[in-house]
């Protein structure tokens, strides 16, 4: 599914009538930022970087990723996101969402 033309996103899991965890596969266009338009308070969430390097902005606070790598945190609230490679940048986020999709986003090339 694509949220822009620049960030795609697939959902990974199963629609479960009361499930309260989901799994989304995201996906970014090389040096592509978001800004997002209302920032998201998300609960338990795990993100893990597929390939590329990722920036997420949570709290204010920007939290690098890798290939390889994986964050997990309680509560937090996402701003924003950026593809730091030249390349395509996908992750996986996993966890507790609001009933939309995860990444609800005011594009902003920018930064």
């Amino acid at each position: 599914m694509a949220v822009s033309k620049k960030l795609t996103s697939e959902k990974l899991s199963a629609d479960i009538f009361g499930a309260e965890l989901e799994c989304w596969r995201i996906i970014l266009a090389p040096k592509h930022a978001e800004r997002l338009a209302r920032p998201q308070k998300l609960m338990e969430q795990i993100f893990v970087c597929e390939h590329g390097k990722v920036e997420l902005d949570l709290d204010g606070v920007p939290y690098q990723l890798a290939a390889g790598d994986t964050l997990h945190f309680r509560a937090k609230t996402l701003f924003g996101l950026r593809n730091l490679a030249d390349t395509e940048t996908s992750y996986i986020h996993g966890g507790r969402f609001p009933h939309n999709l995860p990444h609800d986003t005011g594009s902003d090339d920018s930064r």
